[in-house]
């Protein structure tokens, strides 16, 4: 036998084995395909004694209600109410304050050295990020750095990040 000798056979099983499932499906809720209890002339036998109710179908002013409602609107949002026939005067709503963004990096090193000072970064995959004064880390500007500590300055305002102690200082004379 030749591959598509074999690939034809298998198509034309699951297109038999398809159309057996469509048909038992059918006969299990009750649907005819002869042209006299499609129009609904002996609907108890077509079912095999079961009675069924007729299909109601809604009118386009039915649903009216349903095409009025917006969905456009970001998800977990409230819902807005729908429109009235009333006209409301609309309030400028207040400007919002920026909160303070989660910063998915955190600051190991800084390096002053000469002209050009850089702030060393790690991402939560532990991967080294260098930004210079000026560069955005994480979507938000980097504006100062200094010895173990960075300025990074955002709308809700400035953010200071310090490089973290490894071994705090005991008993040393160290700066």
């Amino acid at each position: 036998m030749t591959r598509s000798w074999i690939q034809s056979l298998l198509w034309t099983v699951s297109t038999i084995a398809g159309l057996a499932a469509i048909g038992f499906l059918a006969w299990s809720i009750g649907v005819s395909t002869s042209p006299d209890k499609v129009a609904g002339a002996s609907a108890s036998s077509a079912n095999h004694g079961r009675s069924v109710s007729p299909v109601q179908v809604m009118s386009m002013a039915d649903l009216s209600p349903i095409w009025q409602v917006d969905v456009r609107h970001p998800i977990g949002s409230e819902v807005p109410a729908p429109e009235s026939a009333s006209v409301a005067v609309a309030t400028p709503a207040p400007e919002p304050v920026a909160a303070p963004p989660t910063l998915r990096v955190r600051l190991v090193a800084t390096a002053i050295d000469g002209q050009r000072p850089c702030a060393i970064f790690y991402d939560e995959q532990q991967r080294p990020i260098v930004r210079e004064v000026g560069e955005l880390v994480d979507g938000v500007r980097l504006s100062h750095i200094e010895r173990r500590k960075v300025t990074l300055e955002h709308a809700s305002g400035p953010i200071d990040l310090t490089v973290p102690e490894l071994f705090p200082p005991a008993n040393r004379n160290v700066p």
